[in-house]
């Protein structure tokens, strides 16, 4: 799923993946079906998913009797020309005449107060790890090394 659909893992689960899993649920299909067209998750509940589901179950048709990236992935007029073979004058008066949605709210994240003038992170009382570089003369051979570079660039 997060193969097909990468932009999954930026989406919050509280207020995006799980309220568009429940009407998937809801309204009889299955996590199968999700997992055939994982784009479903980028597409917005109130404006794409949620009036062209009701519309076909409207219209009396199965929902599962278009795939649902036919459903979801076209634009309105392609979705009721090309998918279902209805006017997009139609569903223009079927979506307008939904109540609208509530969606849940992402929640506010505390802000960390700004440590002006300290260290975020502090060394003291750990034990400091020793770090050997290569240009570092307790790395071993950096004097051999370091000897053969003078001798080649002329003694510097």
């Amino acid at each position: 799923v997060v193969a097909r659909a990468p932009a999954i893992l930026g989406f919050d689960v509280a207020t995006e993946l799980m309220p568009k899993m429940r009407f998937l649920d809801k309204v009889g299909l299955t996590s199968f079906d999700m997992a055939r067209f994982p784009p479903y998750f980028t597409y917005p509940l109130d404006t794409i998913i949620r009036p062209r589901l009701l519309f076909l179950a409207y219209l009396g048709l199965p929902l599962t009797s278009k795939p649902l990236e036919w459903i979801v992935a076209p634009t309105d007029r392609d979705f009721c020309r090309i998918t279902l073979g209805v006017e997009p004058e139609v569903f223009a008066k079927f979506k307008a005449a939904l109540p609208p949605m509530e969606l849940p709210t992402p929640p506010r994240r505390k802000r960390r107060a700004a440590m002006l003038g300290k260290a975020r992170y502090s060394l003291e009382g750990t034990d400091k790890l020793p770090l050997q570089l290569k240009s570092d003369r307790r790395f071993p051979g950096f004097k051999e090394r370091f000897s053969e570079l003078s001798r080649q660039l002329g003694g510097c």
